[in-house]
């Protein structure tokens, strides 16, 4: 800075802001040390974004917020669809780490972003039609087996076909859905949202369900080697099949019974209903893990 050669009014000689006009260009070079980097440029970078970074399914969420920000609801749908097949399913049960992760929280409160996703989801299942069917490729004449009717198997079948692949989904139930339905309680994800997710699913075409089919069973299906025998290629979704007990001092006591054995029986084919009609087992169980904690009063 000079002020060389500048007439400066009286007025504007004293102190402005706690700063004095330096009298010399050098002494301003001191104060307001530009020269050095007055030429530098700033280095703009794609990060991922703190909200789609947690999320599990990796979900775009800053682009289908942009859609819904601008009423756009189809193109926030199909974003969402880019990554998760079933966003009616996820908008009810995920545990949204991405609320925790949204910078928003330091300001206020982190955005409601999995209320978005399910609005989006339940949009998307009340169109006539499946949008994301449109642009599918046509089948390339191969045929993936996969193990399992949960999220996995059903997810890696939605992506197979969006790549021109043919699959045929093993599961030894009676029902797909995995623990999406044995798993779930019925007033945490209702049985028509999980009907309505599997069938526009089927309606993409090439997929095919069997269920009742527990691959390697002796003697009353097919083994693994069958299946890499007749198809193209084998993905393995088993899931969780098989409860965990509790690191703690009487977790094996008699009375003790695992949540996984009592939500099959419960959560299968079971209506929504009053959380006082359901049956207290036992006099004062523990609970672990009963999602939202809308479930019975036990």
């Amino acid at each position: 800075m000079s002020v060389r050669g500048t007439h400066v009014p009286e007025h504007l000689r004293l102190p402005i802001a706690g700063v004095t006009p330096p009298p010399t260009e050098q002494e301003g070079q001191r104060l307001f040390p530009t020269g050095n980097f007055r030429f530098f440029r700033p280095v703009y970078r794609d990060k991922t974004p703190p909200c789609n970074h947690a999320c599990p399914a990796g979900e775009q969420i800053q682009r289908y917020l942009d859609y819904v920000k601008h009423d756009r609801y189809l193109d926030g749908y199909l974003a969402i669809c880019e990554d998760n097949p079933m966003p009616a399913v996820t908008g009810r049960v995920c545990y949204h780490p991405c609320e925790t992760a949204c910078n928003r929280a330091a300001h206020d409160e982190p955005i409601g972003i999995r209320g978005v996703e399910r609005f989006l989801g339940d949009f998307g299942l009340n169109l006539p039609d499946n949008p994301v069917a449109k642009n599918l490729p046509p089948l390339n004449g191969k045929t993936v087996a996969i193990v399992g009717a949960g999220p996995g198997g059903l997810g890696c079948a939605y992506h197979l076909r969006r790549a021109g692949y043919a699959s045929v989904i093993f599961d030894a139930l009676d029902r797909p859905g995995g623990m999406l339905r044995a798993g779930i309680p019925a007033w945490h994800l209702p049985e028509d949202v999980l009907e309505k997710e599997i069938t526009k699913l089927l309606d993409l075409g090439g997929i095919e369900i069997r269920c009742g089919v527990r691959i390697g069973a002796p003697g009353a299906g097919p083994t693994l080697e069958d299946l890499a025998r007749r198809y193209d290629a084998v993905f393995l979704a088993l899931g969780q099949d098989v409860g965990r007990r509790l690191a703690v001092e009487g977790a094996a006591g008699l009375r003790v019974r695992p949540g996984r054995r009592l939500r099959p029986r419960s959560c299968r084919s079971r209506p929504r209903t009053s959380c006082r009609s359901w049956p207290r087992t036992w006099p004062r169980p523990a609970r672990r893990g009963c999602g939202s904690g809308r479930g019975p009063p036990w």
